[in-house]
């Protein structure tokens, strides 16, 4: 650990947040959470928080969120994330009505391979059913599922990324905003961490000891996504429109919770193969078709060339 580093402790009342990681969803926010829990002037909340979401958002309430931080003692940056904030139209306003001054993380992911990934991830949590990639990701553009499973239009809608990001452009100024890029994180971690650093006002050469870990993937396996799904009946519940996913409150919901995930890590992951199968080109053409606008919008907010997000595979050009 660099020199002038170490942790300093002092009691302290909570601190409000002075940065938030909005998204985007499937883009490795997780592990960029890991990396800044590790340094020792950031406090990370390291769950979800979905207060300035519809339906959770009450103001009067905000007391309460604030104590979430309680266990903060006086780092330089205190932060929490939701990567679902980034497409959430109503969350801009309300973080810049409690928070005007805070410092705005947006990790970005080529939004195809960000739907792609999105799609298990759905499927794993019920919000939508199990079918083949590309018959289903067909289905999810069409919006065949939408009536019984509206949450699957999230998984197209939530790679504009331009357009989100000029949500908040509308509150926020634009040195309050970092974007980091997926494709930066796979190539060169430590230099992405050291930007986020030395945007959050901290020493910027601390090397995480997460900083080699692993970004969360998602199951693969049909067989294993069915049970998956059936086993976490025993312990989330799905609100009335299959929007959102609830983890039981009890006992019994959490053991079941540990005992859930360790039979999938441990056994199902070992019994059923996991490959990742191929996008069909012409499903790649159409995403790539409607990205297309919002991706040369995106380039002209970052100043980054991401025409590479819309090429097909060479064997797809035939």
């Amino acid at each position: 650990m660099p020199g002038g580093c170490g942790r300093k402790r002092r009691n302290t009342k909570a601190m409000a947040p002075s940065f938030i990681i909005i998204g985007a969803q499937k883009a490795a926010s997780t592990y960029l959470v890991q990396c800044l829990a590790d340094h020792p002037d950031i406090y990370m909340y390291r769950q979800e928080i979905p207060f300035f979401e519809d339906p959770d958002y009450e103001q009067e309430r905000l007391p309460q969120f604030l104590q979430l931080f309680d266990k903060a003692q006086g780092e330089k940056a205190v932060g929490f994330k939701r990567p679902s904030y980034l497409a959430k139209p109503e969350c801009p306003r309300r973080l810049h009505t409690h928070f005007p001054d805070a410092k705005l993380i947006a990790v970005l992911r080529n939004p195809i391979d960000r739907a792609v990934s999105a799609y298990f991830h759905y499927m794993q949590n019920g919000f939508i059913p199990i079918e083949p990639l590309n018959e289903g990701m067909q289905s999810v553009i069409d919006g065949d599922h939408a009536g019984e499973y509206p949450a699957g239009r999230d998984i197209v809608e939530y790679g504009f990324y331009a357009k989100q990001l000029q949500r908040y452009l509308a509150d926020f100024k634009r040195e309050q905003l970092l974007v980091v890029l997926y494709d930066d994180i796979k190539i060169a971690p430590e230099k992405v961490l050291r930007k986020v650093y030395g945007f959050l006002g901290v020493v910027d050469d601390y090397r995480p000891r997460s900083v080699s870990a692993k970004p969360m993937a998602s199951i693969k396996s049909p067989a294993r996504l069915r049970m998956n799904v059936f086993l976490r009946r025993s312990w989330t519940k799905h609100n009335d429109d299959r929007t959102r996913m609830y983890h039981r409150p009890s006992l019994i919901s959490q053991a079941m919770r540990l005992g859930c995930t360790g039979l999938d890590r441990y056994v199902l992951a070992k019994l059923f193969s996991d490959n990742k199968p191929e996008l069909a080109p012409g499903i790649r053409r159409r995403l790539a078709e409607i990205y297309a606008d919002d991706v040369r919008a995106l380039e002209g907010l970052t100043g980054r060339n991401l025409s590479h997000w819309l090429e097909l595979p060479a064997a797809g050009l035939r």
